[in-house]
């Protein structure tokens, strides 16, 4: 199975916490077709396949998060781990969209129908819109990104990672004003955020027809993968997990924990049954990343760095810096040693 694995973090839940504001329910969290058309669940209770459909050069197909989810300040990532399988893709083409519309109620019409107001702006004290825009997310939401290492095939020109991982904060989300603001995101605080394809009372007005506020909104993801990257007659991408992070640190932990526990169940505050879905493992199968390039991540691991033709050049806990170079990574985690290779930008 090919993989490319994307963590794309935005504003959002602490990793590992009982009280974390999102995780996956499977059964009934992504869907295509502007939200119509809820994906099946795969036979682990754990993963949804988004099938490509072709179309003039690539395969494509958007897909949207179908739960309510509330972003707050305090839980600034929203974690999403995707594979593809029959495909490959180039990661500055892979667009995520963030979409908020509200319009206050402004009294009665003469049939005494309430009368609504257009979009809000980004600057609105209380009910601020946010832009629609697929932004691409390493190019124009400056997304950190990771690559898994041991993951690699060669091209021909260049080392292509299987596997990646991306993390945007969603304080880069752009505002409704000409200059596209970042960082308006929780000017009125906390963002309910349903997914509603079309404007939907979420505040009811007073008999006067005043105070109402009306709200569309969704995020997602655009799925794309070239024709010349596709090796199968039917190319996926498949979320594994969706969930919520305080720092992006936690996201690596949060997927290697649900892939080794429970999984397949939704945790929000007070739900003390769903806290199964990311149980606290000791994981011994982890995973060791190249982050941005140039520093290698392996949580809770210790880490020894060498040179190709094997001379020590670095070692650390968690993470080591690396400049350009070709080194073979040996990483240790309760007791299990992994050894791979990273080329450093």
């Amino acid at each position: 199975m090919k993989k490319s694995t994307i963590f794309l973090l935005a504003a959002m839940a602490i990793a590992g916490s009982a009280n974390a504001q999102l995780r996956w329910n499977p059964e009934n969290s992504w869907a295509i077709n502007n939200g119509s058309e809820v994906l099946p669940v795969g036979s682990d209770n754990k993963t949804v396949i988004n099938k490509l459909g072709k179309g003039d050069g690539q395969w494509r197909n958007d897909i949207r998060f179908t739960q309510t989810a509330n972003f707050t300040e305090e839980e600034p990532f929203l974690v999403v781990q995707i594979t593809t399988q029959g495909c490959s893709w180039n990661l500055n083409d892979f667009k995520f969209e963030f979409m908020i519309q509200r319009k206050v109620s402004e009294g009665l019409n003469e049939d005494s129908s309430v009368k609504w107001g257009g979009n809000t702006d980004s600057f609105h004290k209380e009910y601020p819109s946010f832009r629609g825009d697929k932004y691409k997310v390493v190019d124009e939401y400056e997304a950190e990104m990771f690559q898994l290492l041991g993951s690699s095939i060669h091209n021909g020109t260049e080392e292509v990672y299987k596997e990646d991982v991306i993390v945007i904060d969603l304080n880069n989300v752009r505002a409704t004003d000409e200059d596209k603001t970042r960082g308006l995101l929780f000017s009125a605080g906390d963002v309910y955020f349903p997914n509603y394809n079309s404007f939907q009372t979420i505040v009811e007005p007073d008999a006067n027809g005043v105070g109402g506020v009306q709200q569309r909104s969704w995020m997602g993801f655009v799925c794309i993968a070239k024709n010349a990257t596709v090796t199968s007659e039917q190319p996926t991408f498949t979320i594994h997990y969706t969930g919520t992070v305080a720092d992006s640190s936690d996201a690596l932990t949060v997927c290697e924990d649900y892939a080794n526990g429970d999984g397949g169940k939704e945790v929000r505050d007070g739900d003390e049954e769903g806290d199964s879905a990311v149980s606290e493992i000791a994981n011994d199968n982890f995973n060791v990343y190249l982050k941005n390039g140039k520093t290698v991540v392996a949580n809770d691991a210790d880490i020894t760095v060498y040179t190709a033709d094997g001379k020590k050049v670095a070692e650390g806990r968690d993470n080591v810096e690396l400049p350009a170079g070709l080194y073979i990574i040996n990483a240790v985690k309760n007791g299990v040693s992994k050894t791979v290779k990273a080329i450093a930008k």
